[in-house]
């Protein structure tokens, strides 16, 4: 099906429309028939739209995750998440970061790269395949949202490598 004909196709489906008219403090209903819409293009919401748009793309446009870019940046992963992967990532919000702001100082470079690659998963994988972590499970906070090259789940805890 080519672009035009698969923007605007429809089909005609039997519907109930109602028109009412008075008779006698009675009303009188007919009904009519209407046409549906058949929709056959998802549209993403405007922070999802990965119109070549890289997972770390996605991420500098996302504030709440300016702590996790922070750490990528400082991690020196900017370029390995912005090839071609696919990659899936479970990105920690800015508050998911707040809940071990005392740790992070404490940590090695090594040990912070540890924990930010134990968020990527080789590969496009679903919500419920998070890796083991040491603390308890995290809630998706939003996701999937697609990448150019992958998937992107927010979620609201830093998983620390079991």
């Amino acid at each position: 099906m080519n672009n035009d004909t698969k923007q605007h196709h429809q089909e005609t489906l039997p519907r109930r429309k109602f028109a009412k008219a008075a008779v006698g403090g009675a009303a009188i209903f007919t009904a009519t028939q209407w046409t549906k819409p058949v929709v056959d293009t998802l549209i993403l919401p405007a922070h999802a739209q990965t119109s070549g748009s890289t997972i770390v793309d996605l991420a500098l446009a996302t504030p709440d995750l300016s702590t996790l870019v922070d750490l990528l940046v400082g991690a020196d992963l900017v370029e390995t998440l912005s090839g071609p992967g696919p990659f899936t990532v479970f990105a920690p919000t800015n508050a998911a970061f707040e809940n071990i702001a005392a740790v992070l100082p404490t940590l090695s470079p090594q040990d912070v790269t540890d924990i930010l690659l134990h968020h990527v998963v080789p590969g496009v994988v679903p919500a419920s395949a998070i890796p083991a972590t040491t603390n308890t499970p995290p809630s998706t906070v939003d996701g999937p949202i697609p990448a150019s090259n992958g998937v992107v789940y927010v979620i609201d805890q830093v998983l620390i490598p079991a």
